[in-house]
Parts: structure tokens; sequence; C-alpha cells
């Protein structure tokens, strides 16, 4: 949570809330040798540069724009629904978004992948 509300006060005193740090460069919260700690793997020498979270995570880089941007993606994915699933597709949807809510689950390749197939499959094959 402190790394979190670490980015926060930053965007916010850098005034950059509105369209966030960008992707060429790690998260201000996450230069601290301090927070490299465990998390470091050092025999590539590669920090760690995750906030551990999903929503965290974007708004970081790519502010409260790209945030609005996310919440529109997936309002019309669940708007695209039929009534009858669309309590289906909340379902699926909800539980993966509140675990990479906590972890870093949707900045690898494996989950993301998996979600959205699923996701595909489900709005494709149980809509009709």
């Amino acid at each position: 949570l402190q790394i979190w509300q670490d980015v926060f006060h930053d965007l916010r005193s850098k005034n950059l809330l509105l369209i966030g740090y960008g992707y060429d460069s790690i998260i201000p919260a996450m230069e601290d040798p301090r927070r490299q700690g465990l998390e470091r793997d050092d025999s590539n020498n590669i920090p760690n540069e995750n906030v551990h979270s999903f929503i965290v995570n974007i708004l970081a880089r790519g502010g409260i724009i790209q945030i609005l941007l996310f919440i529109n993606f997936y309002f019309i994915i669940l708007k695209s629904t039929k009534k009858r699933n669309r309590k289906d597709v909340i379902q699926f949807i909800i539980p993966f978004l509140l675990a990479s809510s906590f972890d870093v689950s949707m900045e690898g390749v494996q989950f993301p992948l998996i979600f959205f197939f699923s996701l595909s499959y489900i709005l494709k094959y149980l809509d009709n």
C-alpha cells in the first residue's frame, strides 16, 4: 500500500495525474533501492519495476486518461453482451480484475492471453 500511495502522491505533486509517467522509464516509486530488496533478480541485475497492482500500474503509466480508456473498454464489452449473458461475463471478468488488482498477473504474458481468449470464447459461443 505504501508503494501505491507513493505513486499517487508523486503523480499529483508532479502534475502527471492526467497523463502518467509514460512507458520509457521505471515508475519513480520503484527506484528506491530499499524497495528492490528481495524482489531483485541478482543473476541478471533486473530491478523490480512493478507496483503489484494492475490498476495502479495503468494509472502510473498512462494517467487518468488511460484509466478512463481501460474502464471504457470493459464497459463496451459488457454493453455488447446480450441481457441474458451479462451475468456470466461479469462473473468471469470481476475475479480476474480483482486478482490483478493485488498482483502482477496482467503484467505478464500468460495470464492476459488466457483471460482474453476465455473472454472471447464466452462472448462468441455463450452469447448465441
